[in-house]
């Protein structure tokens, strides 16, 4: 921790001062934080997705597709669990899935009864195909999740380079895809978007299902970011999951943890040009100061804050 540079190095002493924040930060020691979203990561998933020849795609990034999944939740300041396919999913009401080529039966059950039980499944292409022993799953594609999404794949369509398609939703949005798309035919499930051009026009993109008390939404191509991100965004919402920072520019990360008596909300600026001022609901004190806030949190370029206020 002490650099080539000496004790009078701008790296010692950030680390003095993280030093004394720590100390400071003591009381929220122990406390935790709740999140009603969880994604997928299995790393037997991951293995069999980038390891496995003959894939209809080679190029694969499991990690790649995860963040793409987080991201914009992270972005919305919505707290998101990260979870494997052995993990209780008591309490969640989203599970996203991004995809989850190879999952075992065990995560398969647990991801229908939470479907079947109420909650809201968000779910990628390519998912469901082997087994933990990486043995294509019968009955069709895809074999572990068909009458979760409510659609049969016929096959499985890889993009030529720098091929686009065109993509219409049900409500008249127009969008773009590119690099995969899903044969589907749906069977219990309706598009809520279809391809609008090539061999596969008319052909459901995105596909809603109602499975035992939940929702499913299915994503059978790549769609354009944007478009994507308001997608999953607008999924999550529709569950009953809000952000409790609406409105505050993604750079700005935010937290809550929080025990039996106190909250603690944690406010750092990742930007080093901008200072930002932060809505805050009620009033606390920010522990690395020792001031009291009220109504808004004022942030400097790189800045921080961890507020501490009673729980309501």
């Amino acid at each position: 921790m002490l650099p080539h540079s000496g004790p009078d190095s701008r790296t010692f002493r950030e680390i003095i001062d993280l030093g004394r924040e720590l100390k400071l930060l003591a009381p929220a020691a122990g406390t935790t934080s709740r999140a009603e979203i969880a994604i997928l990561f299995d790393w037997d998933g991951w293995w069999g997705l980038e390891e496995t020849a003959g894939l209809p795609r080679q190029d694969f990034s499991y990690p790649d597709t995860v963040m793409r999944h987080y991201t914009p939740l992270w972005s919305q300041h919505l707290p998101v669990d990260v979870v494997s396919s052995g993990s209780s999913l008591e309490g969640y009401k989203v599970l996203v899935v991004p995809n989850a080529y190879l999952i075992d039966d065990e995560g398969v059950r647990r991801i229908t009864e939470f479907a079947r039980d109420g909650g809201t499944v968000i779910m990628s292409f390519f998912s469901g195909v082997v087994d933990d022993c990486n043995r294509v799953r019968p009955d069709g594609y895809p074999g572990a999740f068909r009458q979760l999404i409510g659609a049969k794949i016929d096959e499985y369509w890889p993009a030529r380079p720098h091929e686009v398609f065109s993509v219409e939703f049900a409500d008249g949005r127009k969008t773009t895809s590119t690099w995969w798309r899903d044969d589907l035919h749906l069977e219990t499930g309706t598009a809520l978007a279809t391809y609008g051009d090539g061999l596969l026009a008319g052909r459901a993109a995105v596909v809603e299902n109602r499975f035992g008390a939940g929702r499913v939404v299915y994503f059978a191509t790549l769609l354009e970011q944007a478009v994507f991100d308001a997608e999953l965004v607008g999924a999550v919402e529709a569950a009953g999951v809000r952000s409790p920072f609406p409105g505050v520019p993604a750079h700005v990360e935010c937290a809550v943890r929080g025990d039996a008596e106190h909250e603690y909300v944690f406010l750092l600026n990742h930007s080093g040009e901008e200072s930002v001022s932060v809505p805050f609901d009620g009033e606390g004190t920010d522990l690395l100061t020792g001031e009291r806030v009220s109504g808004s949190v004022d942030l400097a370029p790189l800045g921080a804050a961890v507020i501490q206020r009673p729980r309501a």
